[in-house]
């Protein structure tokens, strides 16, 4: 007699759905650290061009070239506050997946340990049969030594 769990193939539908899930989150959270990423070089950039605008000040002054680092700086600026909300907005799709995560996990969870008690109650009857199967041979030993004697 061999072990089925009746719930296999809903076991494997939900293992599934929780790799599915896994690697969504994955790849939002490389997005997440691409963005973030963007984000530190904006700032550099941001610095470089303000440097640079001092830089400008200090020496003979060109009012084009002034203008055109404040305008770049600015733009900069820009930037960074659209670059603050996308990583906002896919930390906030990262949290969301987190929870789906967990949710699907313990789907998961919630069936393995049902297919372990499954199993615990198989190996009980498989011992409690062939116990009986073991006791019905010995007894059928006894049965035919004491007649032959």
């Amino acid at each position: 007699m061999k072990f089925v769990f009746k719930f296999e193939k809903l076991l494997k539908i939900r293992e599934f759905e929780k790799d599915k899930v896994e690697n969504q989150l994955a790849k939002l959270q490389f997005e997440l650290n691409k963005e973030q990423q963007k984000l530190k070089d904006l700032y550099l950039m941001l610095r470089e061009y303000n440097l640079k605008l001092k830089n400008s000040l200090k020496g003979n002054l060109n009012i084009n070239e002034i203008n055109s680092v404040r305008y770049y700086l600015e733009k900069i600026d820009k930037e960074i506050d659209i670059q603050k909300k996308i990583i906002i907005q896919i930390n906030n799709e990262v949290s969301t997946k987190k929870k789906q995560l967990i949710r699907a996990v313990q789907k998961v969870k919630i069936l393995d340990k049902l297919r372990e008690k499954k199993y615990e109650s198989y190996l009980k009857k498989m011992d409690y049969i062939e116990s009986n199967v073991l006791d019905e041979i010995g007894t059928n030993q006894y049965y035919r030594k004491s007649k032959i004697c």
